[in-house]
């Protein structure tokens, strides 16, 4: 069981991702982000976060990213007009993280594509 509170929202409880056991665990300090409560800092601070990752892996939850399925004909095209990556490339299964930009091609948010058979 988590030790930590879940925050609230007015009105409203914030959600958790599956991964917020782990987190907790491994001494995470939350925050209220997107209706969720999110991993913002570790007991061994963010340097040390920082160097390990650095030096070997780490591990960043998307499951409290939004999901859309877009369909359409020429779609990696008309997609690779909203951000710097090849989307035509991608073969089916595969993902690649990118950046949705706007008409001056400033930062919106981070995005993840995937393609599907």
């Amino acid at each position: 069981m988590a030790s930590q509170p879940n925050e609230t929202t007015p009105g409203k409880p914030l959600r958790r991702t599956p991964l917020y056991d782990l987190h907790d665990v491994m001494g995470a300090k939350f925050a209220p982000f997107a209706g969720y409560s999110m991993p913002v800092e570790y007991r061994n601070g963010l340097k040390n976060e920082h160097q390990h990752v650095r030096s070997a892996a780490g591990l960043f939850d998307v499951s409290h990213m939004g999901q859309i399925v877009i369909r359409g004909e020429h779609l990696a095209e008309q997609m690779e007009r909203l951000v710097p990556s090849d989307i035509v490339a991608l073969v089916p299964h595969r993902q690649r993280y990118s950046v949705l930009t706007n008409e001056q091609g400033g930062i919106l948010d981070d995005i993840m594509l995937a393609t599907i058979a």
